[in-house]
Protein backbone atom coordinates (compact mmCIF):
# COMPACT_ATOMS: atom_id res chain seq x y z
CA UNK A 1 0.00 0.00 0.00
CA UNK A 2 2.95 2.62 0.88
CA UNK A 3 4.53 1.72 -2.18
CA UNK A 4 1.10 2.67 -4.60
CA UNK A 5 0.73 5.37 -1.88
CA UNK A 6 3.72 7.79 -2.94
CA UNK A 7 3.75 7.34 -6.43
CA UNK A 8 0.33 8.53 -6.25
CA UNK A 9 1.08 11.48 -4.03
CA UNK A 10 4.32 12.21 -6.28
CA UNK A 11 1.67 12.25 -9.27
CA UNK A 12 -0.84 14.13 -7.67
CA UNK A 13 1.77 16.74 -6.23
CA UNK A 14 3.62 17.15 -10.00
CA UNK A 15 -0.10 17.92 -11.01
CA UNK A 16 -0.29 20.54 -8.53
CA UNK A 17 3.09 22.13 -9.18
CA UNK A 18 2.17 22.18 -13.11
CA UNK A 19 0.12 24.90 -12.20
CA UNK A 20 2.01 28.50 -13.60
CA UNK A 21 1.46 31.81 -11.12
CA UNK A 22 -0.58 34.06 -12.71
CA UNK A 23 2.50 36.72 -14.01
CA UNK A 24 1.92 40.13 -12.91
CA UNK A 25 -1.19 40.05 -11.05
CA UNK A 26 -1.89 42.35 -8.07
CA UNK A 27 -4.41 41.88 -5.69
CA UNK A 28 -5.66 44.51 -3.14
CA UNK A 29 -7.88 43.23 -0.17
CA UNK A 30 -9.23 45.66 2.93
CA UNK A 31 -8.04 44.09 6.13
CA UNK A 32 -8.00 45.18 9.28
CA UNK A 33 -5.99 47.67 10.10
CA UNK A 34 -5.32 48.84 6.35
CA UNK A 35 -4.42 52.46 5.28
CA UNK A 36 -7.79 52.47 4.28
CA UNK A 37 -9.30 51.80 7.37
CA UNK A 38 -10.73 54.81 8.84
CA UNK A 39 -8.25 56.52 5.86
CA UNK A 40 -9.34 59.28 4.90
CA UNK A 41 -8.39 60.93 1.11
CA UNK A 42 -5.12 60.41 0.36
CA UNK A 43 -4.17 56.66 1.93
CA UNK A 44 -2.83 54.80 -0.02
CA UNK A 45 -2.01 50.48 -0.28
CA UNK A 46 1.33 49.08 -2.41
CA UNK A 47 0.85 45.44 -2.94
CA UNK A 48 3.59 43.21 -5.06
CA UNK A 49 2.43 41.23 -7.77
CA UNK A 50 2.08 37.50 -7.38
CA UNK A 51 5.11 36.94 -9.16
CA UNK A 52 6.83 39.23 -7.19
CA UNK A 53 8.20 41.01 -10.49
CA UNK A 54 6.13 44.18 -10.15
CA UNK A 55 4.14 46.71 -7.53
CA UNK A 56 1.16 48.74 -7.69
CA UNK A 57 -0.22 51.57 -5.58
CA UNK A 58 -4.00 51.90 -5.20
CA UNK A 59 -4.78 55.53 -4.14
CA UNK A 60 -7.95 56.70 -2.05
CA UNK A 61 -8.77 59.80 -4.29
CA UNK A 62 -11.75 61.01 -2.31
CA UNK A 63 -14.72 59.92 -0.64
CA UNK A 64 -18.59 61.01 -1.36
CA UNK A 65 -22.05 60.93 0.43
CA UNK A 66 -25.57 63.00 -0.04
CA UNK A 67 -25.96 65.63 2.39
CA UNK A 68 -28.83 65.15 4.87
CA UNK A 69 -29.71 68.26 7.11
CA UNK A 70 -32.37 68.10 10.41
CA UNK A 71 -35.33 69.40 9.18
CA UNK A 72 -35.89 71.11 12.80
CA UNK A 73 -33.67 72.01 15.48
CA UNK A 74 -33.74 68.59 18.00
CA UNK A 75 -36.56 67.34 15.77
CA UNK A 76 -34.24 64.38 14.93
CA UNK A 77 -35.73 64.14 11.46
CA UNK A 78 -33.12 64.48 8.29
CA UNK A 79 -33.30 64.91 4.69
CA UNK A 80 -31.49 65.02 2.21
CA UNK A 81 -30.17 68.55 0.82
CA UNK A 82 -29.32 67.34 -2.56
CA UNK A 83 -25.92 68.80 -1.84
CA UNK A 84 -22.65 65.88 -1.75
CA UNK A 85 -20.69 65.66 1.50
CA UNK A 86 -16.68 65.22 0.58
CA UNK A 87 -14.11 63.65 2.55
CA UNK A 88 -11.91 66.25 1.23
CA UNK A 89 -13.56 68.06 3.32
CA UNK A 90 -12.15 67.34 6.83
CA UNK A 91 -15.43 68.96 8.28
CA UNK A 92 -17.50 66.28 6.15
CA UNK A 93 -16.60 63.81 8.29
CA UNK A 94 -16.83 61.37 6.23
CA UNK A 95 -14.74 58.23 6.40
CA UNK A 96 -13.51 54.93 4.97
CA UNK A 97 -13.96 51.91 7.04
CA UNK A 98 -12.66 48.59 7.11
CA UNK A 99 -15.25 46.33 8.83
CA UNK A 100 -14.16 42.91 11.07
CA UNK A 101 -13.92 40.28 8.16
CA UNK A 102 -11.73 42.96 5.99
CA UNK A 103 -14.46 44.53 3.38
CA UNK A 104 -14.57 47.99 2.63
CA UNK A 105 -17.27 50.52 3.09
CA UNK A 106 -18.32 54.48 4.28
CA UNK A 107 -18.16 56.02 7.22
CA UNK A 108 -20.70 58.66 7.06
CA UNK A 109 -21.04 61.16 10.07
CA UNK A 110 -24.98 60.74 11.14
CA UNK A 111 -26.00 57.75 12.77
CA UNK A 112 -27.96 54.91 11.68
CA UNK A 113 -31.52 56.58 12.99
CA UNK A 114 -30.66 60.11 11.76
CA UNK A 115 -30.23 58.04 7.93
CA UNK A 116 -32.98 56.15 8.23
CA UNK A 117 -35.31 59.37 9.42
CA UNK A 118 -33.89 60.68 5.94
CA UNK A 119 -35.62 57.54 4.20
CA UNK A 120 -32.87 55.66 4.13
CA UNK A 121 -33.73 51.66 3.87
CA UNK A 122 -32.25 50.36 6.98
CA UNK A 123 -29.00 52.02 7.00
CA UNK A 124 -25.86 50.78 8.45
CA UNK A 125 -23.03 54.06 8.58
CA UNK A 126 -20.63 51.70 7.60
CA UNK A 127 -21.54 50.42 4.58
CA UNK A 128 -21.85 51.74 1.11
CA UNK A 129 -25.11 53.31 1.51
CA UNK A 130 -27.07 54.40 -1.75
CA UNK A 131 -25.21 57.26 -2.88
CA UNK A 132 -21.98 56.82 -0.97
CA UNK A 133 -18.93 56.34 -2.59
CA UNK A 134 -15.32 56.37 -3.67
CA UNK A 135 -13.06 57.37 -6.02
CA UNK A 136 -9.84 55.18 -6.58
CA UNK A 137 -7.03 55.10 -8.46
CA UNK A 138 -3.57 53.27 -9.81
CA UNK A 139 -0.06 54.35 -10.07
CA UNK A 140 0.39 51.94 -13.18
CA UNK A 141 -1.26 50.88 -16.72
CA UNK A 142 -4.08 47.49 -15.51
CA UNK A 143 -6.37 45.72 -16.17
CA UNK A 144 -9.00 45.21 -14.09
CA UNK A 145 -9.38 41.31 -13.98
CA UNK A 146 -11.55 40.66 -11.02
CA UNK A 147 -13.84 42.63 -8.56
CA UNK A 148 -15.49 40.96 -5.43
CA UNK A 149 -18.01 42.78 -3.55
CA UNK A 150 -18.40 41.30 0.05
CA UNK A 151 -22.10 41.75 -0.42
CA UNK A 152 -24.92 43.12 -2.72
CA UNK A 153 -27.83 41.64 -1.16
CA UNK A 154 -31.36 42.00 -2.63
CA UNK A 155 -33.80 42.47 0.34
CA UNK A 156 -36.99 43.86 -0.29
CA UNK A 157 -39.82 41.17 -1.69
CA UNK A 158 -41.02 43.21 -4.15
CA UNK A 159 -37.77 42.81 -5.85
CA UNK A 160 -36.04 46.03 -5.20
CA UNK A 161 -32.52 45.80 -6.27
CA UNK A 162 -29.04 47.11 -4.25
CA UNK A 163 -25.63 47.15 -6.61
CA UNK A 164 -22.57 49.14 -7.67
CA UNK A 165 -22.46 52.06 -10.30
CA UNK A 166 -19.16 51.93 -11.77
CA UNK A 167 -17.28 54.37 -13.53
CA UNK A 168 -13.99 54.78 -15.54
CA UNK A 169 -12.82 58.06 -16.45
CA UNK A 170 -12.80 58.90 -20.09
CA UNK A 171 -15.27 56.20 -20.33
CA UNK A 172 -18.57 57.01 -21.22
CA UNK A 173 -20.19 54.07 -20.45
CA UNK A 174 -21.36 52.78 -16.61
CA UNK A 175 -20.73 49.62 -15.52
CA UNK A 176 -23.44 47.93 -12.86
CA UNK A 177 -22.74 45.55 -10.78
CA UNK A 178 -25.49 43.14 -8.84
CA UNK A 179 -28.50 42.42 -10.14
CA UNK A 180 -30.83 40.16 -8.62
CA UNK A 181 -29.95 36.12 -8.84
CA UNK A 182 -26.52 37.22 -10.04
CA UNK A 183 -23.46 37.22 -7.79
CA UNK A 184 -20.99 39.40 -6.19
CA UNK A 185 -17.89 38.51 -7.93
CA UNK A 186 -16.73 39.77 -11.13
CA UNK A 187 -14.10 38.44 -13.60
CA UNK A 188 -12.52 40.53 -16.46
CA UNK A 189 -15.45 43.05 -15.71
CA UNK A 190 -14.56 45.83 -18.14
CA UNK A 191 -13.79 43.34 -20.74
CA UNK A 192 -10.34 43.52 -21.04
CA UNK A 193 -9.66 47.43 -20.68
CA UNK A 194 -6.50 49.06 -20.31
CA UNK A 195 -6.78 51.73 -17.34
CA UNK A 196 -3.86 54.39 -17.53
CA UNK A 197 -2.16 55.45 -14.41
CA UNK A 198 -3.78 58.00 -12.59
CA UNK A 199 -7.18 57.39 -14.00
CA UNK A 200 -10.07 57.95 -11.38
CA UNK A 201 -12.37 54.93 -10.98
CA UNK A 202 -15.35 56.00 -9.28
CA UNK A 203 -17.67 53.09 -7.11
CA UNK A 204 -21.33 53.93 -6.17
CA UNK A 205 -23.79 52.23 -4.78
CA UNK A 206 -27.61 52.62 -6.41
CA UNK A 207 -30.44 50.96 -6.10
CA UNK A 208 -33.70 51.23 -3.76
CA UNK A 209 -33.88 47.74 -1.55
CA UNK A 210 -34.81 48.02 1.80
CA UNK A 211 -32.08 46.66 3.68
CA UNK A 212 -28.03 47.84 2.19
CA UNK A 213 -25.24 45.58 3.15
CA UNK A 214 -22.85 46.60 0.35
CA UNK A 215 -19.28 46.45 0.85
CA UNK A 216 -16.19 46.24 -1.26
CA UNK A 217 -13.72 42.81 -0.57
CA UNK A 218 -11.37 42.30 -2.79
CA UNK A 219 -9.98 43.70 -6.13
CA UNK A 220 -7.44 42.27 -8.58
CA UNK A 221 -5.58 43.61 -11.24
CA UNK A 222 -3.16 42.61 -14.31
CA UNK A 223 -0.05 44.88 -14.58
CA UNK A 224 1.10 43.47 -17.88
CA UNK A 225 -1.28 45.03 -20.16
CA UNK A 226 -0.01 43.09 -23.42
CA UNK A 227 -2.16 40.07 -22.43
CA UNK A 228 -5.04 42.37 -23.08
CA UNK A 229 -7.37 41.58 -25.22
CA UNK A 230 -7.71 37.82 -22.80
CA UNK A 231 -8.17 34.84 -24.58
CA UNK A 232 -11.28 32.87 -24.16
CA UNK A 233 -11.15 30.25 -21.61
CA UNK A 234 -8.05 32.58 -19.37
CA UNK A 235 -9.88 32.70 -16.42
CA UNK A 236 -7.09 33.84 -14.32
CA UNK A 237 -5.67 36.13 -16.74
CA UNK A 238 -2.36 34.97 -17.13
CA UNK A 239 -2.04 34.75 -21.09
CA UNK A 240 -2.55 31.44 -21.53
CA UNK A 241 -5.52 28.49 -21.05
CA UNK A 242 -4.02 25.65 -18.40
CA UNK A 243 -4.39 23.79 -15.66
CA UNK A 244 -5.53 26.45 -13.33
CA UNK A 245 -7.78 28.22 -15.85
CA UNK A 246 -9.71 24.57 -15.58
CA UNK A 247 -9.47 24.37 -12.23
CA UNK A 248 -10.75 27.73 -11.74
CA UNK A 249 -13.71 26.88 -14.56
CA UNK A 250 -14.58 23.82 -12.74
CA UNK A 251 -14.97 25.63 -9.24
CA UNK A 252 -16.77 28.69 -11.01
CA UNK A 253 -19.23 26.22 -12.46
CA UNK A 254 -19.88 23.93 -9.04
CA UNK A 255 -19.56 25.93 -6.44
CA UNK A 256 -21.87 28.54 -7.89
CA UNK A 257 -19.22 31.81 -7.16
CA UNK A 258 -23.18 33.24 -7.79
CA UNK A 259 -22.94 31.90 -11.38
CA UNK A 260 -24.05 27.96 -11.37
CA UNK A 261 -27.37 28.31 -13.63
CA UNK A 262 -27.41 31.88 -13.76
CA UNK A 263 -28.57 33.54 -16.91
CA UNK A 264 -25.38 34.86 -18.13
CA UNK A 265 -27.23 37.58 -20.81
CA UNK A 266 -25.47 40.50 -18.58
CA UNK A 267 -22.36 41.62 -20.34
CA UNK A 268 -20.83 40.25 -16.71
CA UNK A 269 -21.14 37.00 -17.46
CA UNK A 270 -19.98 36.84 -21.35
CA UNK A 271 -16.81 35.48 -21.03
CA UNK A 272 -17.96 32.42 -18.49
CA UNK A 273 -20.94 31.42 -21.22
CA UNK A 274 -18.61 29.92 -23.15
CA UNK A 275 -21.43 28.14 -25.37
CA UNK A 276 -23.36 31.42 -25.28
CA UNK A 277 -26.37 29.70 -24.11
CA UNK A 278 -27.72 31.81 -21.85
CA UNK A 279 -25.99 29.84 -19.07
CA UNK A 280 -22.68 28.80 -16.94
CA UNK A 281 -23.15 25.10 -16.94
CA UNK A 282 -21.58 21.70 -17.71
CA UNK A 283 -21.48 22.21 -21.61
CA UNK A 284 -19.52 25.18 -21.00
CA UNK A 285 -16.86 23.23 -19.43
CA UNK A 286 -16.64 20.61 -21.73
CA UNK A 287 -16.50 23.09 -24.42
CA UNK A 288 -13.23 24.55 -22.11
CA UNK A 289 -11.54 21.62 -21.76
CA UNK A 290 -12.16 20.10 -25.40
CA UNK A 291 -11.61 23.32 -27.24
CA UNK A 292 -9.83 25.93 -25.45
CA UNK A 293 -7.52 24.26 -22.72
CA UNK A 294 -3.89 23.87 -23.82
CA UNK A 295 -2.33 20.90 -22.57
CA UNK A 296 1.69 20.64 -21.06
CA UNK A 297 2.69 18.60 -24.29
CA UNK A 298 1.45 21.65 -26.71
CA UNK A 299 -1.71 20.91 -27.92
CA UNK A 300 -5.08 22.46 -27.38
CA UNK A 301 -7.80 20.43 -25.96
CA UNK A 302 -8.08 16.90 -24.39
CA UNK A 303 -10.38 14.40 -22.28
CA UNK A 304 -12.61 13.66 -19.12
CA UNK A 305 -9.92 12.15 -17.18
CA UNK A 306 -7.05 13.92 -18.10
CA UNK A 307 -6.29 15.30 -14.39
CA UNK A 308 -2.99 15.96 -14.99
CA UNK A 309 -3.65 18.15 -18.14
CA UNK A 310 -0.47 15.90 -20.28
CA UNK A 311 -3.20 15.29 -23.37
CA UNK A 312 -3.22 11.71 -22.54
CA UNK A 313 -5.61 9.50 -20.27
CA UNK A 314 -3.43 7.32 -18.92
CA UNK A 315 -3.31 4.93 -15.65
CA UNK A 316 -0.18 5.99 -13.82
CA UNK A 317 -1.06 9.86 -13.92
CA UNK A 318 -4.77 10.45 -14.18
CA UNK A 319 -5.97 6.79 -12.28
CA UNK A 320 -3.93 7.48 -9.79
CA UNK A 321 -5.21 10.93 -9.12
CA UNK A 322 -8.73 9.82 -9.43
CA UNK A 323 -8.04 6.85 -6.98
CA UNK A 324 -6.02 9.06 -4.28
CA UNK A 325 -9.33 11.65 -4.27
CA UNK A 326 -11.99 8.76 -4.77
CA UNK A 327 -15.47 9.58 -2.60
CA UNK A 328 -14.10 12.43 -1.59
CA UNK A 329 -17.13 15.45 -1.59
CA UNK A 330 -16.53 19.01 -1.22
CA UNK A 331 -13.90 18.71 -4.56
CA UNK A 332 -14.21 21.65 -7.24
CA UNK A 333 -10.89 20.79 -8.63
CA UNK A 334 -10.52 18.81 -12.19
CA UNK A 335 -6.82 18.01 -11.14
CA UNK A 336 -8.38 15.99 -8.31
CA UNK A 337 -10.52 14.44 -10.56
CA UNK A 338 -14.04 15.74 -10.45
CA UNK A 339 -14.55 15.89 -14.32
CA UNK A 340 -17.99 16.77 -14.42
CA UNK A 341 -18.23 19.09 -11.52
CA UNK A 342 -20.49 17.68 -9.45
CA UNK A 343 -18.31 19.03 -6.23
CA UNK A 344 -17.71 14.63 -5.94
CA UNK A 345 -14.93 12.53 -7.25
CA UNK A 346 -16.76 9.02 -7.65
CA UNK A 347 -16.99 5.89 -9.55
CA UNK A 348 -20.61 6.54 -11.28
CA UNK A 349 -19.47 10.24 -12.64
CA UNK A 350 -15.63 10.23 -12.50
CA UNK A 351 -14.10 7.31 -12.77
CA UNK A 352 -16.81 6.43 -15.34
CA UNK A 353 -15.81 9.21 -17.75
CA UNK A 354 -11.86 8.17 -16.98
CA UNK A 355 -12.03 4.75 -17.84
CA UNK A 356 -13.99 5.48 -21.13
CA UNK A 357 -10.95 7.66 -22.64
CA UNK A 358 -8.50 5.84 -21.21
CA UNK A 359 -5.66 5.65 -23.95
CA UNK A 360 -6.92 9.06 -25.53
CA UNK A 361 -4.49 11.30 -26.98
CA UNK A 362 -4.01 14.38 -28.61
CA UNK A 363 -1.10 13.55 -29.91
CA UNK A 364 -1.36 14.85 -33.99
Amino acid sequence: MKILLVPCLFVALISFGATPVSAQLVSFEFPNNHPFDGGQVGATDTQMSEDGEGEATLTLVEIFAPEYVETEEGSGVFEATGETLFGSDPESGLLTNIRGNGDLGVNHPLSNASLESAGLPGSEVSNFNIGEGVVLEFDEDVVITQIDFASIDVRAADGALETFDVNIEGVAETFNFGVEGTQDRFDNPFDGMVITAGTDITFTATGDADFVSMRIDEITVQLDTSLAPFSAGDFDFDGDVDLADLDRYNGIIVDGDGVAGTEAALGRFEQLDLDGSGFVDLPDLVLHYTDLVETSNGQVGTFAGDADLNGTVDVLGDAFILVSNLGGEGITSWSQGDFNADRTVNVLGDAFLLVGNLGNSNEP
